[in-house]
């Protein structure tokens, strides 16, 4: 199932992972780096802006991506 996203849409951090089609490991670490902003919800989860996510995804080179 493709679920459809607007540009401003938070979501965590495993679809985040999807949309980008990069581990969530990858997301972590750049979240952690400051390439990619987040905001935490109350309990402490990361969101992330579909947009953000997407940019990211177009910035990761390939050697950039570990194996899955």
């Amino acid at each position: 199932m493709q679920l459809q996203h607007d540009a401003e849409t938070r979501v965590g951090i495993g679809e985040a992972a999807r949309i980008a089609q990069l581990s969530t490991d990858t997301i972590r670490r750049a979240a952690d780096a400051g390439k990619i902003p987040f905001s935490r919800t109350p309990g402490g989860q990361r969101r992330f802006r579909v947009a953000d996510v997407q940019a990211l995804a177009g910035d990761v080179a390939p050697a950039d991506v570990e194996s899955r």
